[in-house]
């Protein structure tokens, strides 16, 4: 079975003011599912998402229908409300769940056999990260304008599913394998937002352009001893982040501008650390 949704590029700049389209292009039936409790959804949800925001509202879409919205907030479509669970016959639902630092969609499916989910992310660079974290950029090497969590599934009874993601250039397809029992599976992509009320969130270790430089003719040794010279937290953030960013640094140092590393978790146990070029 393959679905696929589209994602408009102004829902990523930012995320909680533009605008989200989600279609359903392809859909192969399978036989009719059956109910799935609400409470049951809820539970799934939060025991697989981590740091959740508020949220903030949340709607159901039914596998057939396209919703677009200018903002989810402040929506000139239809309006959002908190739905009950899927109907009957409804194999493919999507709730579209607006949270305090992004978008979370997700959807339950049968659960009978293998599943794919696209989310085409328009005239954008996606990149994973070892985490299994993905990037969404403008462009390679630019400032990333939103992250995504990590691939979940789960069942209805409790069981794991093997899921992955993997990229095929502006579009991120999420593989889904079959429940073990055939019950309902819930997945997600969570899509949070790198700027909090316009402004950056985490923290950002700045090289200069001709450490830049440097790191991008010496590499790996160098971007550690360059961060280590800022203290505990650049350190921290250079230890993690340095491996993943000679690339960008070359192409920082291409473009006239300076290696950044972001680092958004905990100063001194960064989760989740992405480089890009910056100018400066």
């Amino acid at each position: 079975m393959s679905t696929k949704f589209k994602l408009t590029r102004k829902l990523l700049t930012p995320l909680a003011s533009t605008a989200l389209a989600l279609s359903l292009l392809t859909h192969v039936p399978t036989a009719s599912a059956t109910e799935i409790d609400d409470l049951k959804l809820e539970e799934i949800i939060d025991s697989n998402t981590d740091s959740a925001t508020n949220i903030i509202e949340e709607e159901w879409i039914s596998h057939d229908g396209t919703i677009e919205f200018d903002s989810i907030s402040n929506s000139t479509g239809p309006e959002l409300r908190n739905a009950q669970a899927p109907l009957q016959n409804e194999e493919i639902t999507t709730k579209v769940i607006e949270r305090e630092d992004g978008y979370q969609l997700v959807t339950v499916s049968e659960g009978a056999e293998a599943l794919d989910l696209s989310f085409e992310f328009a005239d954008s660079f996606l990149e994973e990260l070892p985490s299994g974290h993905i990037l969404v950029r403008p462009s390679e090497g630019e400032e990333p304008t939103a992250y995504i969590d990590p691939a979940w599934a789960q069942d209805a009874d409790g069981n794991h599913i093997d899921t992955r993601f993997s990229i095929e250039g502006d579009t991120l397809v999420q593989h889904i394998a079959p429940s073990p029992v055939g019950t309902h599976v819930v997945s997600d992509p969570y899509i949070r937002d790198v700027r909090k009320n316009g402004r950056k969130i985490g923290q950002e270790l700045v090289f200069t352009r001709d450490e830049t430089s440097i790191i991008s003719l010496s590499g790996l040794p160098a971007c550690i001893r360059l961060a280590a010279k800022g203290g505990p937290v650049s350190t921290a953030i250079g230890t993690i982040g340095c491996g993943g960013a000679l690339l960008i640094a070359s192409h920082a140092n291409n473009t006239g501008r300076c290696l950044t590393l972001r680092a958004i978790g905990s100063p001194y146990a960064p989760n989740l650390i992405f480089p890009y070029a910056t100018s400066c």
